[in-house]
């Protein structure tokens, strides 16, 4: 209605004080105007609190102030300590620490009118006293703003108001209005469930310790070891490249979307992985990854490496073949009847290769490809049964198949085969 009250003669304003919108603001919102103060739309609003860092993991000191380390030197954690990579071990919760920080505001001058009210712009904002200056990298004169002094603050951060409730007071109805509407209960009772399955998923992270290294392992597999090491720092010698290398994409993706700032998702993510390509080729940053025999393998279920040796090689090493290796050897078991359907849909259709089957399903490449051989031209057991069911109730080749994601042929061959 305000909006359109201009074209239509409408004078908003006295319609505002003849229906008294002021009191039903009052009745309904609990204050004079506004819109409403939900959880939803409180939920997304933010709140400043000071700023604020990730808790440090305590760690054993010495008289001297150094860490103690354990026989694979790695630091030891304080055995009383409930803080661990910026989480309470005991409840899940992220764990912070204010930073102390002070900002330093400048306090500046106003101009002000024959009354000593603040003068205001075109924008409503108070005008600053100015004085003149010589900029020192043009040499020309400049208008800087009049500074008589600084506050001292402590350096604020911003924060959804529902991660507030929740971090502070653990429960999302902190923040419902007091009207209490269904759906705010409703969504009071999600963020509570969601929060705690968070904390939940957290305390197991932290909680879960890594096998230490194992001595007599190291030794047997001294060979592998070796092998591994050689391999790993032949991968990290690229990394120099390849920092240059994104760098200098991130700039040509960045002139490219200045030159064509309406292109589309799809056309800035091909551009950005074009640039990557072409800045990875200039600066010869040809990633080497780890590639981990049989041997290797059984040197790292052994123990034989440290746990930050591991981490390493899993970031330099193809995820495909790492994940094939440490996957059950019987693949058909891994497969679950469904993956197994949408496997047959999406190379039926095609456009769909292994790679990309297997990322969608998480499953390893391997695992794709093997199974594609193994039943190509032919039903699984789940499909067999699925089959007979559908033929029973009256359906044709053609629309099972269609359904399976196989050739009607494939389908024919199997229902006549078994009668």
């Amino acid at each position: 209605v305000v909006i359109d009250a201009e074209k239509h003669h409408l004078d908003w304003r006295k319609a505002f004080d003849d229906c008294n919108i002021q009191e039903l603001y009052i009745e309904y919102q609990g204050k004079k105007q506004g819109a409403a103060a939900t959880l939803i739309s409180r939920a997304s609003s933010t709140k400043n609190i000071p700023a604020r860092r990730p808790a440090y993991t305590e760690y054993e000191k010495d008289e001297n102030g150094n860490f103690v380390l354990d026989e694979f030197g790695e630091k030891i954690r304080k055995s009383d300590s409930l803080i661990k990579s910026g989480i309470n071990v005991e409840t899940g919760e992220k764990a912070w620490k204010e930073t102390g920080e002070i900002s330093h505001k400048p306090i500046y001058v106003y101009k002000t009118d024959a009354d000593g009210k603040p003068l205001k712009d075109s924008k409503g904002r108070k005008i600053k006293e100015t004085y003149s200056d010589i900029d020192e990298k043009t040499g020309k004169e400049i208008q800087r703003p009049v500074i008589v002094g600084y506050k001292d603050s402590l350096k604020k951060t911003e924060v959804k108001k529902m991660t507030d409730a929740l971090e502070n007071q653990g429960d999302a109805h902190a923040i419902v209005s007091t009207y209490e509407a269904p759906q705010e209960l409703l969504y009071a009772n999600y963020a509570n469930q969601v929060y705690a399955l968070a904390n939940r998923a957290r305390k197991e992270l932290v909680t879960l310790e890594m096998p230490k290294r194992n001595k007599e392992a190291a030794q047997e597999y001294a060979a592998e070891v070796e092998s591994l090491n050689r391999k790993l720092e032949e991968a990290l010698k690229n990394s120099p490249r390849e920092r240059q290398a994104q760098l200098a994409a991130a700039y040509i993706y960045k002139c490219k979307k200045l030159d064509n700032p309406n292109m589309s998702a799809e056309d800035a993510k091909k551009i950005n992985s074009q640039a990557l390509a072409e800045a990875r080729v200039r600066f010869g940053a040809k990633k080497d990854r780890v590639d981990i025999t049989d041997r290797e393998w059984e040197a790292i279920q052994a123990g034989a490496i440290s746990n930050e040796m591991l981490r390493s090689i899993m970031s330099n090493t193809d995820t495909d073949a790492l994940r094939a290796k440490a996957m059950p050897k019987d693949y058909k078991n891994t497969i679950s009847p469904s993956k197994e359907r949408w496997i047959r849909k999406w190379q039926s259709k095609g456009g769909y290769n292994s790679e990309t089957i297997a990322d969608m399903l998480g499953l390893s490449v391997e695992t794709v490809k093997r199974f594609t051989l193994e039943y190509q031209g032919k039903l699984t057991t789940s499909e067999q049964a699925i089959a007979r069911s559908w033929r029973a109730s009256g359906k044709s080749y053609a629309d099972i198949a269609e359904e399976l994601g196989v050739a009607p042929d494939t389908v024919k061959n199997f229902l006549e085969g078994v009668g």
